[in-house]
């Protein structure tokens, strides 16, 4: 069995745990209550899984479609098979990170935050992306901290193989390719007997992913889909903007200002706070700690400004209305995950009890509002 509760304070523990992730399917169930949480893209999607095996259109990659097809085989109805399998998606990032023992209160406290809840019930790649995600950091977090880890042949295949598949459910995954190359400096100055496989990984991927788009280009004549260069709107820059500083707010409720105007200024003020807590976190790991000995925390960092860098790029040369969470995935999922690999009991017990907060309020608005 997983769970052996065999003393009151692993009972609790565990029961901490149990608690997260009913409140996650809470907010999950209370969304779809209030509309079916179908987008334009979910559309787009569904379509592509209807008729697969054939493909007639590069603009969204085929991971995510492939298995809204798998779970309808079985399901029979699009809609259905979204929900069944975003559920199953939080279902085993639970128990991946509670069999593997890997940073779970850290984890799944910082998955109950604002940004992550607003993913879960919608039909998007992101689904499908966040355990890719989670899968990444727990390769590296392996690789950069244990002790035998250079020796790990399979290391190369499982790298590569991972980062073709997160550019296999979502295009500006790319990006994290690309921050991953960046830290290629860092590792070999501070970690040389890590350097080699790391950046074969790399290299590898590239071939896998450069294969991938080259099949695209071959079949449409598009390598990501036809895309177009949008107008500035004022509003969605400042909406971007905004975005991007509540993406590291954990207890940030999206649909509010829309209802109340002075929620914005209030958005602002919390935000900036949790910035303000989350660097001096940083920080204060850092002053205590050698970094040339802790270059996890720095690779995932690395990872999340490149992330965001490229991601304000795109904003403007392809047709992206506005950065909204789900755009922003990387960006705020790596700054956490800096977070996550940095913390210790107590650290881990602030942020359970921001998840708890957050849930609560959540749960509350549906509730009431």
């Amino acid at each position: 069995m997983i769970f052996k509760p065999k003393t009151q304070a692993r009972f609790v523990s565990e029961l901490q745990y149990i608690l997260l992730f009913i409140g996650i399917l809470i907010t999950m169930f209370l969304s779809w209550n209030v509309e079916e949480r179908m987008s334009v893209d979910t559309y787009k999607y569904v379509q592509m899984a209807k008729e697969l095996p054939k493909v007639s259109d590069s603009i969204f990659p085929l991971f995510y479609p492939i298995f809204l097809r798998l779970v309808n085989t079985f399901v029979g109805d699009y809609v259905l098979s979204y929900k069944l399998f975003s559920l199953l998606t939080i279902l085993a990032i639970f128990l991946f990170v509670r069999v593997k023992n890997f940073k779970t209160k850290s984890i799944l406290s910082v998955l109950a935050f604002s940004s992550f809840l607003i993913v879960y019930p919608f039909g998007w790649f992101e689904v499908l992306l966040i355990p890719l995600l989670i899968l990444y950091v727990y390769i590296l977090y392996q690789y950069f901290t244990a002790e035998k880890s250079a020796e790990d042949a399979g290391f190369v295949w499982k790298l590569s193989c991972l980062l073709f598949l997160m550019v296999f459910t979502k295009y500006n995954s790319i990006f994290i390719l690309i921050g991953a190359w960046c830290c290629i400096p860092l590792v070999y100055f501070f970690s040389k007997g890590k350097f080699s496989k790391y950046a074969i990984s790399l290299a590898v991927s590239c071939v896998f992913i450069a294969f991938y788009l080259l099949i695209n280009f071959l079949n449409t004549g598009f390598v990501t889909g036809s895309r177009k260069v949008v107008v500035d709107d004022d509003l969605n820059l400042w909406m971007s903007a905004s975005n991007i500083l509540y993406a590291l707010n954990p207890i940030h409720i999206y649909e509010l200002y829309q209802k109340f105007p002075f929620y914005v200024i209030l958005s602002w003020i919390v935000s900036i706070s949790f910035l303000c807590y989350w660097m001096y976190m940083i920080y204060d790991f850092f002053s205590k700690n050698s970094y040339k000995k802790h270059i996890l925390p720095i690779i995932l960092l690395i990872h999340s400004l490149v992330f965001l860098a490229f991601s304000v790029v795109a904003y403007f040369f392809t047709p992206i209305d506005i950065l909204n969470p789900r755009l922003l995935l990387g960006f705020y999922f790596f700054v956490y995950m800096s977070l996550v690999v940095i913390s210790n009991k107590k650290f881990s017990n602030v942020l359970l009890v921001i998840a708890y907060t957050n849930l609560i309020m959540q749960i509350l608005y549906y509730i009431l509002l």
